[in-house]
Formats: structure tokens, sequence, C-alpha cells
């Protein structure tokens, strides 16, 4: 065990309750193929910047997490040959409730709610605004020192007559180094 790991651990047993507050930033490089004469494209030919907030209480096994998020995009200015294609930001709200066992198991239920992003093709509103609930929970347990495997069910229900209704079950194993 790293030494890292053992003052990690030794923190959290003198203080089984504690808050911390977190703040990220994600910038999304327009790479990838970008073909101004196609309508769809692998690449999207902008930049998207999300800045990101969280909280995060934890109460001796239990965590609490509220997060919220915004993803602002740059305009495509190459959309479809001489058209500018725009979109307003795509605002996030998550919150998790986990459990980690001191058997090495861990129980996890989470909920979402997205909305906005609705696109312009040269200023002229697509009619795209969208509302997404997403929902879940997930479960895990070590099989060795440094692996694990989860399984997990994330159901989306889009609250707005674009998008799609989905359930997804998901199986994973993690390696750690």
């Amino acid at each position: 065990m790293s030494l890292r790991v053992t003052i990690v651990q030794a923190y959290r047993a003198s203080h089984p309750v504690n808050t911390t507050a977190g703040a990220a930033l994600a910038v999304t490089l327009p790479l990838g193929e970008h073909q101004q004469d196609k309508l769809l494209n692998l690449g999207h030919n902008r930049f998207a910047i999300t800045p990101q907030l969280g909280l995060v209480h934890t109460r001796g096994p239990w965590s609490y997490e509220v997060t919220g998020s915004v993803s602002f995009y740059t305009d495509n200015k190459e959309f479809l040959v001489d058209y500018t294609r725009g979109q307003d930001p795509i605002f996030a709200l998550q919150a998790h409730a986990d459990y980690a066992s001191p058997g090495g198991w861990w129980a996890s239920l989470s909920a979402a709610y997205d909305w906005g992003g609705e696109s312009a093709i040269d200023g002229v509103a697509s009619g795209d605004y969208r509302e997404d609930l997403l929902y879940g929970f997930a479960a895990g347990f070590a099989i060795a020192p440094r692996a694990s495997i989860q399984i997990a069910y994330v159901a989306n229900r889009t609250q707005t007559w674009i998008g799609s209704d989905s359930d997804n079950v998901l199986i994973g194993c993690s390696l750690r180094f």
C-alpha cells in the first residue's frame, strides 16, 4: 500500500464526517474530420467549454454529491457550406448517494437533469430544445487489491419531443495502477 493511500485512510478514519467543494473546467477541442459539404460529421468544428461546480458530503461509509455544470459552444462557421450553426448552452444538475462498505463492495443511486441546447442555423432557431431526466444505480466489489467489477443500470427519459428514451445495463472491470 502506498504512503498516500495510508495517509488518506488515516485522515478519513479520524474525520468520518467532512464536506468538500470542487470545481472543474473541461474544454472539448474541434478534432475529427469536418467536411463542410456534409450534413453529418464526426467533427463538430467548434469548441465546447464546460465549467462544473460540485459538493461532496461524506458521513462514514456514505457520501452525497451534488454537481452543476453548463456547456457553452462556439459557432461552427462552416456548417453545410456557407451556413453558421450556433447552439445555446446546455445546463445539467446531478445528484448521487453512495455507500462504500468496509468489506470492499459499494452501491450508488444517481439522478441527473439537463436542459437547453437549442441550435440555430444562421440565426433561425431549429426547435430542438431538449430536456432529459436520467437515473440509475450501480454496484461493484473488489476482486483483487487493485481490481474490481461493477454493474450498472442507467435510464434516460426525454422530457420533450426531441430525443429518445433508453434503458442501459453496463458491466465493467476496473484495474488500478
